[in-house]
């Protein structure tokens, strides 16, 4: 949650097998989805 709203991050990952990992384990607590 983000001042009380729900926030969620779409990620384009076509062929990004070897980078995913990294982004997803270092987006932001506040993202919720």
């Amino acid at each position: 949650m983000y001042k009380n709203k729900t926030l969620a991050a779409v990620i384009p990952c076509y062929n990004e097998e070897t980078q995913i990992k990294n982004v997803i384990e270092t987006m932001p607590e506040y993202v919720g989805k």
